[in-house]
């Protein structure tokens, strides 16, 4: 599977310093950036096979990505890279507003670590066949969800 990167900050931030609809205008705009070992900051935004650069006005960086998603429902900022599994529920209830109109940080793919001998092991194997089935699930649905109340494509 991949991980899904939903731009968004709360309604506070928003009302603040405005809504941003294209990359360029993030320029104007404070971010929210989780900075873990996992993955590097993106400045690439990706919209229908084109890329965009950008840049922050400012920026607070974070090592935990449920402190950056709470420094976004507190109004700190813009969030561009936060996995749709982390905000689902604060999108869904106005918490967190998608922003954007499409643009997103390039999807990641997800991976489950094991040891060698544990991944010849007939319960890994239907463990992670489980996995990778369900979250496919789980995001096919939050998917539609958000494409039918925002109108958007993930």
């Amino acid at each position: 599977t991949r991980s899904l990167f939903i731009p968004c900050a709360s309604p506070k931030y928003l009302e603040k310093a405005g809504y941003p609809e294209d990359p360029a205008e993030l320029s104007n705009h404070a971010g929210v950036v989780y900075t873990g070992r996992v993955r590097p900051h993106s400045e690439v935004l990706v919209k229908n096979g084109r890329q965009q650069t950008f840049r922050w006005k400012s920026m607070i960086r974070f090592n935990n990505i449920l402190l950056a998603k709470t420094a976004a429902v507190e109004g700190c900022g813009i969030v561009l890279d936060m996995p749709l599994h982390h905000c689902y529920e604060e999108v869904m209830n106005g918490q967190l507003v998608p922003i954007l109109n499409g643009w997103q940080i390039p999807n990641l793919d997800n991976y489950i670590g094991s040891t060698l001998a544990a991944s010849k092991l007939k319960r890994v194997q239907m463990f992670i066949d489980f996995y990778v089935r369900r979250r496919r699930e789980i995001e096919g649905e939050q998917k539609r969800r958000l494409q039918e109340k925002f109108s958007f494509i993930i």
